[in-house]
């Protein structure tokens, strides 16, 4: 099955204060994840072409990385599911621009459960994070979704397990 999955928010400034933002993804000082809610982006080197990272358990390759507009990440390990997510900046006019993001693969049965009942719903939320926090920056308004019930579940889940993983590691 085909997987398509689409976000993007248009920005009434210039590309290149989204794009400054794009270049700093996955770096020390990460200007564009919302990593105050989610698991920080991270990479074997700094973000280039062939760099291998992820965030969470989500694991991927950087296959695409044309500095300031468009950077690709292949999946890598991930159950079920052959295909890459991206970021990319268009500008539309001198003072508009868009930063889209796209997830395309190909799922196997494993893929679609994985996908639709568990990565799906805190993937389309740390998404509209990332949107709402780089138009909060940019407009200086303060914008911020409110997650769902089931967001908000699986993280109080997905937390209580990894305060767990912690405490067993730490006993051993």
């Amino acid at each position: 099955m085909k997987l398509v999955n689409h976000h993007h928010r248009d920005f009434s400034h210039r590309a290149g204060a989204i794009k400054k933002r794009l270049c700093s993804l996955g770096c020390d000082k990460d200007l564009l994840w919302p990593h105050q809610h989610w698991p920080q982006m991270k990479f074997d080197r700094t973000p280039q072409l062939g760099a291998v990272g992820g965030h969470g358990h989500i694991r991927y390759r950087i296959s695409i990385y044309q500095p300031h507009q468009h950077v690709r990440f292949q999946f890598e390990g991930l159950s079920g599911i052959r295909g890459y997510h991206e970021f990319i900046v268009t500008e539309l006019s001198h003072n508009s621009c868009r930063l889209s993001h796209d997830v395309r693969a190909e799922l196997s049965l494993i893929g679609i459960r994985n996908w639709y009942f568990l990565i799906a719903p805190l993937h389309d939320a740390l998404i509209e994070d990332l949107l709402d926090q780089l138009e909060s920056e940019l407009s200086g308004i303060h914008v911020q979704q409110k997650w769902g019930l089931r967001v908000r579940l699986m993280r109080r889940l997905f937390l209580a397990k990894k305060r767990s993983d912690r405490t067993d590691q730490s006993a051993a």
